[in-house]
């Protein structure tokens, strides 16, 4: 994490917001934005695990179905 960004953030804080908690003590503000930034990450790990986990189950679902064995018509077998 880059210092200069976050004190940054820090500066540039939007004051006079009622969405935004205005917060004075630079170190709150520093361990809240890293709680941010954790549960960001969080969020984007859940959501790759869950199209991983949607791919494997259309992959398995694929490979049922070209592992099937080919279907015999009963003409085929009078032709013989």
């Amino acid at each position: 994490m880059k210092t200069r960004s976050v004190l940054w953030l820090y500066l540039t804080q939007k004051v006079f917001t009622s969405k935004h908690k205005l917060v004075i003590n630079p170190f709150r503000f520093l361990f809240l934005h890293r709680v941010e930034l954790l549960e960001q990450c969080w969020q984007k790990d859940y959501r790759i695990e869950l199209h991983r986990q949607q791919f494997q189950k259309l992959w398995r679902q694929q490979d049922d179905v070209t592992q099937m064995p080919p279907q015999s018509n009963m003409s085929d077998r009078t032709q013989k």
